[in-house]
């Protein structure tokens, strides 16, 4: 049996002399500044190399005794590491698979894991520990002989994530999504992958995130030989999901804001290019703004017509030891949310912790998406399905719901920034004959409107985001709620004498589309379990709301034979010219 000892001293010496069928091999190292970890694995893998038998690794987690005894990156674990994991694609089976023995005259087991807990990858399958002095008989060499990692996934379990470089694992976790998504992309479209050129991306990776990848360890190629049923699946769902992208032929209008948009370190590729392949499977960039502007600079792209934001968190290196709240994509958020309330955004971030949505949702945000962590471990369905998760959400805030959340808001801004008819106005009482003028504060027209707005916004959130509701019972009460807080325009419009009942008054100032909306209203607040209110009763009577608070109403119907307490809303909308018009085009 040939035995391999890696150390700085003739350590070798300490293995039983008693073993005659032992070949001891040292390898001395003096001076751990002259070769790379990975310059040490070569040189044991070609004296492991012409071993026809079976052959033992004996490496010293110290290997320079004049280190100082709190460092707490020892070389003879570099080495180790550079075997098992960052060489897995470099070096001969035979060497990744050898059976080692770490030893130390210094630390036990677990003061040296109290030291580094990255050292847990020295209790992995295959690797033995030993605090000299010990003695070993042939059976116990024999024993670890036996040893093998079988794979790179057996290693897993024993890695445990402590970098402290910030800025370094920032950027270490951006080009790990990016590289999964071509994993993910050339899996899923491998004709269409040929034309994104990212191979650079996939390639030069490695050599990015090599010296942590004994924490984060990359899939093998066999785990990705997935059933093509399942992949067709997945690969059907993306195609329907970017349809939903397109409005005649054209892409959803999206903002991205982003420190790496336009570069993730290779080749200019930055997170537009790979947001516009995830979302329309092209490299028809949509708009993407810089950091370095400010931020009031930025809010000068945003318009009513931006459909979607994807805004990163983390925008500067500054932002890493940051509060959430205090962060510059929280910061964005905020000033978005305050110009463009009904505008919705979705936090890209790398942490999927419950303290931060929750911060964030409190500001405004509308959706999450976690980028995939190099931690995270997922398995090449979950890899998949991360991708669907993105498009899931950005197709739920561009779906005509949002939609028309968005539109009311340019109502209620029109309303806001011209006179109404109703401002000033003076209702004919048909009894008196007199004019009745009612004093309104658009103020208050505009705030109810704008509660009612956020109210919806919390509704969508609820049931397509978050929480959800349990059954149409519940979207009704929300919903009907809604409608009775809009409902009270209606009566602050109506004011009139103590006593009569709002229908009452707007019967008798033959305000006929108001009564119709205040039906409405009496239907919703009395909604039973078989006639429930939904979004589509909701939009209906908001879109009348509209119409009546931005046109005039007229005295009296053209019509003869016109019978106002008979007619539908919809009949009363369309015996006006200027109701039918407004209604026709408002959504």
């Amino acid at each position: 049996m040939k035995v391999i000892v890696v150390d700085s001293r003739a350590s070798h010496h300490f293995l039983p002399k008693a073993a005659p069928d032992l070949e001891i091999h040292p390898l001395l190292i003096e001076d751990t500044n002259q070769k790379s970890a990975y310059k040490i694995a070569e040189q044991i893998n070609e004296l492991a190399y012409d071993s026809p038998g079976k052959c033992l690794l004996f490496i010293n987690v110290k290997i320079n005794y004049t280190l100082p005894s709190n460092f707490d990156f020892y070389y003879g674990i570099q080495i180790l590491k550079e075997i098992r994991v960052n060489g897995y694609y470099k070096l001969p089976s035979r060497i990744r698979k050898m059976p080692i023995v770490m030893y130390s005259l210094d630390f036990s087991l677990e003061r040296l894991l109290q030291i580094n807990p990255e050292f847990m990858v020295i209790v992995s399958p295959g690797t033995s520990y030993h605090r000299l002095p010990f003695q070993f008989n042939y059976e116990q060499l024999k024993t670890l002989s036996e040893k093998k990692i079988m794979r790179l996934n057996d290693l897993k379990p024993y890695f445990m994530p402590s970098d402290k470089s910030l800025d370094k694992r920032h950027s270490y976790a951006n080009i790990w999504a990016a590289n999964q998504f071509i994993k993910n992309y050339k899996l899923l479209f491998p004709l269409d992958a040929l034309n994104i050129q990212s191979d650079s991306l996939h390639e030069r990776r490695g050599g990015r995130i090599r010296d942590i990848q004994f924490i984060y360890t990359d899939w093998l190629d066999e785990d990705y030989r997935i059933r093509n049923k399942k992949v067709n699946q997945i690969r059907q769902k993306v195609e329907s999901l970017r349809q939903n992208l397109l409005t005649d032929g054209k892409q959803k209008q999206i903002i991205l804001i982003d420190d790496q948009s336009e570069n993730i370190g290779v080749d200019n590729k930055g997170w537009r290019f790979i947001y516009s392949e995830m979302l329309f499977g092209n490299s028809a960039l949509f708009t993407s703004l810089s950091v370095s502007m400010t931020d009031e600079k930025m809010l000068s792209y945003f318009s009513d017509n931006t459909d979607c934001v994807l805004l990163d968190l983390i925008l500067s290196n500054d932002d890493k030891e940051k509060p959430t709240e205090e962060t510059r994509g929280a910061i964005l958020l905020r000033k978005i949310k305050k110009a463009f309330p009904m505008t919705p955004v979705i936090i890209t971030t790398a942490s999927n912790k419950a303290q931060k949505r929750k911060v964030l949702r409190k500001i405004g945000c509308d959706a999450f998406w976690t980028k995939e962590g190099i931690d995270e471990r997922l398995t090449p369905i979950g890899s998949l399905n991360r991708y669907v998760e993105l498009l899931q959400a950005v197709n739920r805030l561009t779906s005509k719901e949002f939609l028309f959340l968005k539109k009311s808001m340019e109502f209620v801004k029109k309303i806001a920034s011209k006179k109404q008819w109703w401002e000033n106005h003076g209702w004919l009482d048909h009894q008196t004959q007199q004019y009745e003028l009612v004093e309104v504060k658009k103020d208050e027209i505009v705030n109810k409107l704008m509660q009612a707005l956020y109210l919806i916004r919390s509704f969508l959130q609820n049931k397509y985001l978050e929480i959800g509701y349990r059954n149409k019972l519940e979207e009704s009460f929300w919903l009907s709620g809604v409608i009775i807080k809009l409902a009270a325009i209606l009566e602050y419009l109506h004011t009139g004498k103590e006593g009569t009942a709002s229908t009452e008054l707007m019967q008798g100032r033959k305000d006929y589309l108001g009564v119709k909306l205040y039906d409405l209203r009496h239907r919703a607040a009395y909604y039973q379990e078989n006639n429930t209110v939904d979004f589509n009763y909701l939009g209906n009577f908001m879109k009348a709301l509209f119409c009546y608070l931005q046109v005039k109403p007229k005295r009296e119907s053209n019509q003869e034979d016109f019978d106002p307490a008979k007619a539908s809303m919809i009949e009363i909308i369309y015996t006006s010219k200027d109701y039918k018009k407004f209604y026709v085009k408002a959504f």
